[in-house]
């Protein structure tokens, strides 16, 4: 086909597309979207008749046209190959249709679109955060999460810097999902902001951070989460945090934390043994989790503990750990 032949095909081909968004034709209008797509970046085709595609795939950045694709990506029983599709045309679009996306996400309340959309604008991956990025100072605070989320998605270092100040936001749900976005992103950067929030004002937020350094699986946050267990607190009111430090250590998974694990496993105090034997409890688990062959013979003891839960943990690392091996 000549290239001018093409032209007048493409110019005929933008109309039919605008006024045929429905239902019936939705293979169709997909087909020739899928189509222009492919010629605009096929090298080898001429340059002039890839200029024409994506003439046409500009055109064809309206609200109708994203918004049919954007319901069509979010249809629950569409064929896996048409939501391929559509998921690859919706990218050709490229950052077009990032803001009627977000504006998409807060509308939906299936789990399965929202996935869908996330998943979407993850893929876009640079090309998104600077839009993203503008949401975060939105008023609604649905709208600031589902950024928030979406950066954590792309995990980008540099939306660390936009993230944080989420941390202080007055929707809970926000500041909780910019921590696990924080965290998602994780590297360094995102240390330094957890080990921050960790010794913050926010109790819920202190908690959450705690955890978040177990995610992180950084042996460097050992040395604070050693500090927060040790710290004294005999009637243990800071028991929930004492517990996520514990926890924590056992996601890390590292020898350096077995001295003090096995400190707390082995205290036995006179006043609030229930409470504290909640912790021993985490430390046992924590130390099956460490795994090695030194973290297990610690560990042998626990086994005939006088708690029934102590005894009960140990001895299900110990058995998890001979059933693994060959």
């Amino acid at each position: 086909m000549e290239d001018q032949r093409y032209r007048l095909l493409v110019q005929e081909l933008i109309p039919q597309i605008r006024f045929n968004l429905g239902d019936e034709k939705r293979p169709l209008i997909l087909q020739a979207l899928f189509t222009l797509l492919r010629d605009s970046n096929d090298p080898q085709l001429s340059e002039a008749r890839r200029s024409h595609a994506r003439y046409a795939m500009d055109e064809l950045a309206l609200d109708e046209v994203l918004d049919f694709l954007l319901g069509t990506l979010c249809l629950p029983n569409l064929e896996d190959r048409y939501r391929s599709a559509t998921r690859k045309i919706l990218l050709g679009f490229r950052e077009k249709a990032v803001a009627p996306a977000m504006e998409r996400l807060a509308r939906e309340s299936t789990p399965q679109a929202r996935k869908y959309l996330i998943e979407f604008l993850a893929q876009q991956n640079a090309a998104a955060i600077p839009l993203l990025t503008r949401f975060l100072e939105d008023k609604r605070w649905y709208m600031v999460r589902n950024a928030a989320f979406t950066l954590g998605e792309i995990r980008d270092p540099s939306s660390l810097k936009d993230l944080t100040p989420l941390l202080e936001h007055g929707e809970l749900r926000v500041r909780r999902v910019a921590m696990r976005a924080i965290t998602r992103i994780g590297g360094q950067g995102a240390l330094k902001i957890l080990l921050g929030v960790a010794q913050g004002d926010d109790p819920d937020l202190r908690r959450l951070a705690l955890l978040s350094l177990g995610a992180l699986k950084e042996p460097s946050a050992i040395p604070f989460l050693l500090k927060t267990i040790l710290r004294r607190d005999p009637w243990l009111k800071t028991l929930g945090e004492k517990r996520d430090a514990l926890k924590a250590l056992g996601e890390i998974g590292s020898e350096d934390a077995l001295p003090v694990l096995l400190q707390v496993l082995r205290r036995r105090p006179f006043f609030g043994r229930a409470r504290f034997d909640e912790l021993r409890t985490w430390a046992a688990w924590a130390i099956g989790r460490i795994g090695t062959a030194a973290a297990l013979e610690s560990l042998a003891g626990a086994v005939n503990d006088r708690c029934p839960l102590v005894a009960r943990t140990a001895a299900q690392a110990c058995s998890q750990k001979r059933n693994e091996q060959p």
